[in-house]
């Protein structure tokens, strides 16, 4: 089994100077046409695995890592964990070269928060995390917290991860956007939990007319385009006001 392992790493690590000396271009189109192939990588734990979908990268490749762990595997009541397995750091062990390995990883497809699988961009992975922090038993403010964590992270991984490694585009429908959108609760700046069509961006113009008294998300550092396709105006409208009044105490 040593020798197995040990003849998996040294193959990738070739396969990765050989994709270090071609052009983006040519690069992405090899890594494409290998996620699609499929690649036998290792886990943290020393199994084989045949599908880039079943793995994450951990702290050894992603500065967004040990985030994921806030939210991942984190039990309250009637909450199940989410499987959630790592690639193998003896990759880095073999070569260290951190950057150039998330970039090999990222083109396989390998991300650091919830995968999106093709075609259709659709991830049982992100439902069922949303569903488990949604659904957990508990008080409502871990709940609120997990929520925050949820789509911060998203937020930080959106551009690296979803739009450049794996191409979502940038208009049209993405399945588990579809999803968040219909059935996502994301916290208020009112401390209550809010569909994402009744928050509004906090800009310039909208703070203006309705000050702190409005709802805006309350997640750090959220995306401007994610918050765009999530739903989350950045104009004020007859039909958002009105949600917003509604709210108001």
């Amino acid at each position: 089994q040593e020798s197995e392992e040990k003849d998996l790493v040294t193959g990738l690590i070739l396969l990765k100077k050989v994709l270090e000396q071609q052009s983006e271009q040519v690069r992405r189109l090899m890594l494409l046409d290998i996620r699609q192939k499929g690649i036998v990588l290792l886990d943290e734990q020393g199994d084989r695995v045949w599908s880039c979908n079943a793995l994450h990268q951990g702290p050894s490749y992603s500065k967004h890592a040990d985030r994921v762990t806030d939210i991942v595997g984190r039990s309250s009541g009637s909450m199940s964990p989410v499987p959630w397995k790592l690639v193998s750091s003896k990759y880095l062990e073999k070569e260290q070269d951190a950057g150039g390995w998330r970039a090999v990883f990222l083109g396989l497809g390998i991300l650091t928060f919830c995968h999106v699988r093709e075609p259709g961009y659709t991830s049982e992975e992100m439902c069922s995390l949303y569903r488990s922090i949604v659904e957990a038993d508990g008080a409502p403010e871990p709940r609120r917290r997990r929520l925050q964590l949820f789509f911060s992270l998203l937020s930080d991984v959106w551009q690296e991860e979803y739009e450049q490694a794996l191409g979502l585009p940038e208009e049209g429908e993405v399945a588990f956007l579809t999803f968040l959108r219909q059935e996502a609760k994301l916290p208020g700046t009112d401390g209550q939990l809010h569909p994402p069509q009744l928050l509004l961006q906090r800009t310039e113009h909208v703070y203006r007319v309705l000050g702190a008294k409005g709802i805006y998300p309350d997640v750090d550092n959220l995306d401007v385009k994610l918050s765009q396709r999530l739903g989350i105006s950045s104009q004020l409208q007859p039909s958002n006001i009105f949600d917003q009044l509604e709210h108001w105490r």
